[in-house]
């Protein structure tokens, strides 16, 4: 609910109020999951706790301003044949996310802690790179439909590219903070193992998550919206659970967050080759339509 609210009122124009439903899940479990892991004493329980209390939070903001404030909420339409690829393509990133904590459970409830840290530093300090997610298809459908290649050809570049130095900058960041952020969550060896492969290693892969982002949404705009799913699941259901549970095998938990930050690399490589060809091409044929023919 707090995922589709986000991205209606991105469609609408609200980029604001969509990317502070985003951010919201990742700032509430900043505050409630220390309350109840480590002060509370619940442990996993708690974790679990903090995960329903933060994403009904992110809920309620999201409902609230796309069916209060903006009144967007209508009844229920049967015509969504149109909308299946891109059903499909988000339900892929659930699916690996399963994935990743089926293979990493394997190595027990303090490298399982890691990851749910992990998970939260991924939304609250790659927020930019999701709202860029949402907020690029609309420029490139836009300049698409003025029949603008070179526009959008330049979009597209200059998102991946600020995907690149958002992705440095972060980087950075996270290498410096992560022994701090490891022990405000309390973490034991394992989980603390878990984070520094994130926050040292695997975080720098968030550049080729960001291209595979900005990828689909060029796939979705320019026609090709299976190209997105085939995008997706090619990272979360293809590539993601041999390189997880052979990389966790080799590697212990830390392994499973290196398999991750790979299917993105591999994924999003792929999926900025065929995006860069796809625009290139359209803005190749915008060129032709405007170049005036001698009589």
């Amino acid at each position: 609910a707090g995922m589709a609210s986000s991205a209606i009122l991105r469609a609408e124009g609200d980029a604001w109020r969509s990317m502070m439903v985003t951010m919201s899940g990742g700032l509430v479990a900043i505050v409630v999951d220390p309350l109840l892991i480590v002060w509370a004493g619940w442990g996993i329980t708690g974790a679990g706790a903090a995960i329903v209390i933060s994403r009904f939070c992110m809920a309620v903001m999201g409902l609230y301003w796309f069916a209060v404030s903006r009144k967007l909420l209508a009844k229920p339409n049967l015509a969504i044949a149109i909308a299946v690829p891109a059903i499909l393509t988000q339900v892929s990133t659930p699916f690996g996310n399963w994935v990743l904590v089926r293979a990493i459970a394997e190595h027990g409830d303090s490298a399982v802690a890691g990851l749910g840290v992990v998970g939260r530093l991924q939304i609250l300090c790659f927020g930019g790179i999701f709202a860029l997610s949402g907020a690029i298809g609309g420029i490139i459908g836009q300049n698409h439909g003025a029949g603008l290649g070179e526009r959008v050809k330049s979009a597209y570049r200059d998102a991946v590219l600020f995907c690149l130095g958002y992705t440095a900058v972060v980087w950075v960041l996270m290498i410096v903070t992560s022994e701090w952020v490891a022990t405000g969550f309390n973490l034991t060896a394992e989980g603390r193992e878990v984070v520094r492969a994130f926050t040292h290693w695997a975080a720098g892969g968030f550049v080729f998550t960001g291209a595979l982002f900005v990828s689909n949404a060029a796939f979705n705009n320019l026609g090709k919206p299976l190209w997105a799913t085939g995008a997706n699941w090619l990272r979360d259901g293809v590539l993601m659970a041999p390189i997880a549970f052979a990389m966790g095998a080799a590697y212990g938990a830390s392994g499973v967050i290196w398999a991750q930050a790979l299917s993105n690399v591999l994924a999003g490589t792929l999926a900025g080759y065929l995006g860069w060809r796809l625009v290139s091409r359209f803005a190749a044929k915008s060129a032709e339509a405007k170049t005036p023919t001698l009589a």
